[in-house]
């Protein structure tokens, strides 16, 4: 295995779950709809590359069967809701659906993240016991966290978040007069 291969099993795939399973959550409170819409939005990226890696269908990335062999998610039930979410979120398709009958939703969220933990855990347990210790489970928790938030000021010197990762780590950059 190598060091990227390492880091992907470290780092970003627990951020890839975390993600997943936190917007999910945020998907299901009430909030302002522009908020609903961003979550749902993060939902969908963190799905769709999920997805990918599960079923070896992401070019010039990592694939499940390049840390198990032969392993090979199927998307099966989950066909419709990835589908539209092909059609609604990432890209600018000519026939978007207009309708809520249409449109992926909630119930559309609950098949797909039961598809991706259900394979995801699939996936764990065909890699060699070395390589399954370096998957950080409690990095993909949300609840694993500490609780912390991020001040932004405006004005002269405002910090503004630039980065994260699956670790609760926020780097800031501060803006303004010095």
């Amino acid at each position: 295995m190598n060091a990227e291969q390492r880091d992907y099993l470290e780092e970003h795939l627990p951020y890839m779950l975390k993600m997943l399973r936190y917007t999910y959550a945020q998907m299901q409170q009430q909030q302002h709809y522009l908020s609903w819409n961003a979550h749902f939005e993060s939902f969908a990226v963190h799905a769709r590359n999920l997805t990918r890696f599960l079923t070896n269908n992401d070019k010039g990335n990592f694939k499940a069967n390049e840390f198990a062999s032969e392993y090979r998610a199927q998307i099966g039930d989950e066909s419709g809701p990835m589908s539209r979410l092909q059609r609604q979120v990432f890209h600018l398709a000519k026939r978007r659906p207009k309708d809520v009958v249409a449109k992926f939703d909630i119930d559309d969220a609950k098949g797909v993240i039961d598809w991706i933990e259900t394979n995801f855990a699939d996936f764990l347990s065909k890699l060699e016991p070395a390589e399954r210790a370096l998957f950080d489970e409690p990095k993909s928790l949300p609840d694993s966290d500490q609780a912390f938030s991020i001040k932004v000021e405006l004005g002269d010197s405002a910090e503004v978040p630039t980065a994260c990762t699956a670790s609760p780590i926020i780097v800031t950059r501060t803006f303004g007069a010095s």
